[in-house]
């Protein structure tokens, strides 16, 4: 298979010759970056767990994902290594899971892993029963005992001997152990509490950990975290009036202006990294992931459309996207490696080797001009600039990764006696070189795994900038390319939404695995979420139709019908031992929270109250989480807002498909940051309204008034505005949206 052997000529630790184990049979590429490994590896299933269960063995589970750092250390050092391999084919049934494929049992052994470990990570390496009970567990071991860490020689030891000498023992601390996961994590449902409460304890402890000198949130590693950016912009436009409104959009500006200059931004190539190592922005964890680039672009997206600033960041986002991270036929793949080879001749990966540059390379590179406007500008030094700490591994020797330093343009330009224009045209002209010399480099490895969650956050990314920027058509037909490529591709023969495909190397075909993995409650949520961000801009109801099919097998398959506290994160599966509900948002929103908002929204559509009603027993089941820790749940606080007040309803009724005011009525609402809002737009030409107006009668009231001419109608508390007709009446109506 074509896409096997370019894996593995590309891994670091041992041959491609190799012989090929059974993860050689998968589509997953960072399974198959363990196909040549001389462990004996199976994929996740039923096959593994009876012949442990028949050869009376424990397993040894191992979790990661293909641009993981520390994953890519442990198979280099132990998983390759010929004495490791025979501890662990003789001793163990061995198992091997992407953890982007198969979340559910990420997520269940990860919580074993921080209540025994007090905290995660991957690798995680997790010893389990026959039956899948977890007996102990931890992260990334070194093969020898280092740093106080016991190495995976002595684990390997130790788990086998217990497991031969005192199995009764072993069996029944597994079973107590799961039990107990099981126990713990039973939904408490209860009253939730106001959202006016929330919204200040979560500004507060956003005002407690903002970091005033260097910008974001903690003193530490710094992330992203859209969801919180994400309240923050809510919040702004609750409180705009109030000084706590203009300190979170201080708060907001200021972060965003340091993700944008630091390090984490690829000033050449476009895009985010994940997070950032040090305080200061300026070093990152160099993989790119999708999910990132998704809720970025929103953020971004609708702070332009508060402030007009940081339109270059929108630009940006979408054309890395584009050009790094889109198939051939629409949809999008889900990361870049933080490793590559630094020249084509070395035989080891190291962090960040495609990104980073010496100060000589620079200035051999560059015109004397070029190198004076773009090192000061980007932060340049002669020996470096990872800061102390930044680099433990000394990856980073030498090595310029660049952010905007400390010099302004201004002050080039006075250095350089040139105009401001005249030094950005150097830096422009150093960029278009430097990016030429850079696509030369061996590129990190690129994992082609299309994951439909992921496309989701993506798809409402696009449409959020087209919302920004109504002329950029290539947005929107991206995102409308991309819901193309999940009804070709994620869907399968019985109608089943599935979690992944993958794609050759060229990126022309689409591949599917024998056994297609089945959608996860996040998969179903960012779809359908995805599908009315859709509609909302192209206004095409097969996106509403989709999305309330969906909503209906979200419904029976993950709705937790014994506690009603919400949706289960996976289906019933025999080789998991338990189902769990996400009640944390983290670098992904979790599936509970953005159930909790595609409820409401399906609701304010289609007039349908049982969608409200269960949308409120998500809110009372993390009741607890929302009481004591709201701001775990940001964007569940933001759900719980809207269903405290009535939505603003817009209904934009034409009388002519086609009209020129009512398009430009409905791009001055797209283009304003409105939260808690639904649009539906109606047109009498239009046939397909019908299943809409079947849904909704009262729509059909406001459709008649829009026969003669454009108008709009604005909805909320149950009471809906005269219709407005002039465009700058609904402008002025709009820019002054009513206090939720």
């Amino acid at each position: 298979m074509k896409t096997s052997l370019n894996l593995l000529k590309n891994m670091a630790g041992h041959s491609p010759n190799a012989p090929a184990n059974r993860l050689s049979q998968e589509k997953s590429p960072y399974l198959l970056q363990h196909a040549r490994n001389p462990v004996d590896w199976y994929p996740w299933g039923e096959e593994a767990f009876k012949h442990a269960k028949d050869t009376n063995r424990p397993v040894f589970l191992s979790v990661g994902y293909s641009t993981c750092h520390w994953c890519h250390v442990m198979e280099r050092e132990s998983f390759v290594d010929p004495e490791i391999a025979k501890l662990m084919n003789d001793n163990f049934v061995n198992i091997k899971v992407d953890r982007e494929e198969r979340p559910d049992v990420d997520r269940i052994y990860m919580n074993f892993v921080t209540a025994t470990q007090g905290h995660g990570g991957w690798p995680m390496s997790v010893f389990l029963t026959p039956n899948g009970e977890p007996l102990s567990g931890g992260t990334y071991y070194p093969p020898e005992d280092k740093w106080g860490t016991p190495g995976f020689k002595r684990v390997l030891r130790t788990i086998s001997e217990q497991w031969r000498n005192d199995n009764d023992a072993v069996r029944l601390r597994g079973q107590k152990i799961s039990s107990a996961l099981r126990d713990g994590r039973k939904p408490k449902p209860g009253q939730a509490p106001l959202p006016k409460e929330m919204h200040k304890q979560v500004y507060n402890h956003f005002v407690e950990s903002f970091d005033n000198k260097y910008y974001g949130f903690g003193n530490g590693t710094k992330f992203p975290n859209p969801v919180d950016l994400d309240f923050l912009m809510f919040y702004y436009k609750l409180n705009c009036g109030h000084s706590s409104g203009h300190s979170a959009l201080e708060m907001l500006d200021k972060t965003l202006t340091a993700i944008d200059n630091g390090g984490i931004h690829d000033h050449l190539g476009k895009g985010f990294h994940r997070y950032s190592v040090d305080r200061k922005w300026r070093i990152p964890h160099y993989e790119k992931m999708l999910y990132d680039q998704g809720q970025l672009l929103t953020v971004y997206s609708n702070f332009y459309k508060e402030t007009s600033k940081f339109g270059h960041v929108v630009e940006d986002i979408i054309e890395y996207v584009k050009k790094d991270l889109t198939h051939k036929l629409g949809g999008f793949f889900s990361a870049e490696d933080a490793e590559s080879y630094a020249t084509v001749e070395a035989k080891v990966k190291s962090e960040g080797s495609f990104y980073v540059w010496t100060y000589d390379d620079l200035k051999e590179s560059l015109t004397s001009e070029q190198f004076h406007a773009f090192s000061s500008y980007y932060g340049v030094e002669k020996n470096g600039n990872a800061p102390p700490g930044s680099d433990p591994h000394n990856e980073l020797t030498g090595q310029n990764t660049f952010y905007v330093g400390q010099k302004s343009i201004e002050q080039i330009a006075n250095e350089m006696k040139i105009s401001e224009d005249g030094v950005w045209e150097l830096i422009n002209a150093a960029k278009k070189v430097l990016l030429l010399i850079r696509d030369k480099r061996p590129r990190p490895g690129l994992d082609t795994k299309i994951i439909t969650a992921w496309n989701g956050l993506m798809i409402s990314g696009l449409t959020a900038a087209y919302g920004a920027f109504p002329e950029k058509k290539e947005y929107l037909k991206m995102a409308q390319n991309a819901v193309k490529f999940l009804k070709e591709h994620l869907v399968d023969e019985k109608g089943r939404l599935l979690r992944t495909a993958y794609s050759d190397d060229l990126r022309n075909s689409v591949i599917q695995i024998p056994k297609p993995i089945l959608a996860f409650a996040d998969d179903y949520s960012f779809l359908i979420q995805a599908l009315i961000d859709l509609y909302e801009v192209d206004f095409n109801e097969s996106h509403l139709h989709w999305a309330k099919k969906l909503q209906t097998e979200m419904d029976e398959l993950f709705f937790d019908n014994d506690s009603k506290a919400g949706y289960f994160n996976a289906r019933q599966d025999p080789t998991v031992f338990a189902r769990m509900q996400e009640d944390q948002d983290g670098a992904e929103p979790c599936a509970n929270s953005i159930s909790a908002s595609n409820l409401l929204r399906l609701s304010d559509i289609f007039g349908d109250q049982e969608y409200k009603e269960k949308s409120q027993n998500i809110f009372n089941g993390h009741s607890s989480t929302l009481e004591r820790y709201p701001f775990a749940l940001p964007k569940m606080v933001l759900a719980a807002s809207r269903a405290e007040t009535s939505a603003m309803q817009i209904v934009v009724v034409s009388p002519k498909e086609d009209d020129q005011t009512a398009h430009e009525m409905l791009r001055a609402i797209n283009s304003r940051y409105i939260p808690a809002k639904s649009i539906i737009y109606l047109s009498p030409e239009t046939k397909e309204h019908e299943y809409l107006l079947s849904s909704n009668p009262r729509l059909r009231d406001q459709l008649e008034a829009g026969k003669e001419s454009p108008a709009v109608f604005i909805c909320q508390n149950y009471t809906c505005s005269l219709p407005i007709r002039d465009l700058d009446e609904l402008e002025k109506r709009i820019t002054a949206t009513p206090k939720m």
